[in-house]
């Protein structure tokens, strides 16, 4: 697992003096507009050297994302992490993620997606990709027609299909358009969930709500997973899942299911990310399919 951080100092909020001492640290940081970035390894020094001049002149990182970045007070930081095979191939479970988003229009037709198409067949959303996040809800997933053939074959364990309907894009608020089915559209994509639901995170799993107070059961005012609270860790992208190794036990054998926390700032826009198995991750793999994957840690 490699992590970086990125910190970003925009003048006037940080002063001219302070960006020249950082420019010192990381000079091809300088930006034309006068502002500073850098990205580097966390483990890099300079990461620690340019936090310190920061925090000496008054500046503390950002890291109550509940509320907007307080200006003259705080910087942005971000923290992104990228795995490879060796970090996800011993894990037991994962998060399945895509880095290909598809356009929804919010109302459900007869409780599927409704995904924006272009009215001449293409497509309004990039088809590189096998798997695809769903806008406004980034935890739920399509895939192909092609990728449902193939899953439907593998003898995966509780996959489900929805089928999905199209709205010419361009009709954008679309309340009260009908749904198209996709003759004429191309092949169709599918919705790809599951009727198995998780069990609760781990009471180690911190959520925290719209105003940044830690949840357990209440997600009336959104719900965010995060790795720390006021440490650096709060800024951690993406945050990896925590379960109790009984309760995933007590589900049986399975390979996808839909996670029991509604993610998201807000229930009508929140999403049920999909937890997938190690033989889930292992036939994407074989078949070359085009998806990430996020480790989900489990402990006894």
């Amino acid at each position: 697992m490699r992590e970086t951080v990125d910190i970003n100092a925009y003048p006037p909020e940080v002063g001219a003096d302070t960006i020249r001492r950082l420019a010192q640290v990381h000079a091809e940081g300088l930006r034309s507009s006068g502002s500073w970035s850098i990205k580097l390894p966390r483990d890099d020094p300079r990461i620690t050297e340019s936090m310190s001049i920061l925090s000496y002149d008054g500046f503390s990182p950002w890291t109550a994302h509940h509320r907007p970045m307080m200006k003259g007070r705080e910087y942005s930081v971000v923290i992104d992490r990228e795995y490879d095979e060796s970090d996800l191939s011993p894990c037991e479970y994962l998060i399945l993620s895509s880095p290909g988003f598809a356009d929804a229009d919010p109302p459900l037709h007869n409780g599927c997606l409704r995904i924006l198409m272009k009215p001449s067949g293409g497509s309004a959303f990039s088809s590189h990709y096998d798997f695809q996040s769903v806008v406004p809800w980034p935890g739920t997933r399509v895939v192909s027609d092609r990728v449902r053939k193939l899953l439907e074959d593998s003898g995966l364990k509780r996959v489900v299909f929805k089928p999905t309907f199209v709205i010419p894009a361009g009709k954008r608020p679309s309340s009260d358009i009908s749904a198209l089915p996709w003759d004429g559209f191309g092949d169709p994509w599918w919705e790809l969930t599951s009727e198995l639901t998780m069990p609760k995170l781990s009471p180690r799993a911190i959520l925290l709500n719209n105003k940044g107070q830690r949840i357990a059961d209440d997600f009336s005012d959104g719900c965010f997973l995060r790795e720390g609270i006021d440490s650096l860790d709060a800024l951690i992208n993406p945050p990896e899942p925590t379960y109790r190794r009984s309760d995933i036990e007590a589900l049986g054998e399975f390979d996808v299911a839909v996670m029991f926390e509604p993610m998201g700032g807000h229930p009508l826009a929140s999403h049920h990310p999909l937890i997938v198995s190690n033989r889930f991750y292992r036939f994407c793999r074989k078949h070359k399919l085009k998806v990430n994957f996020v480790p989900v840690r489990i402990h006894d």
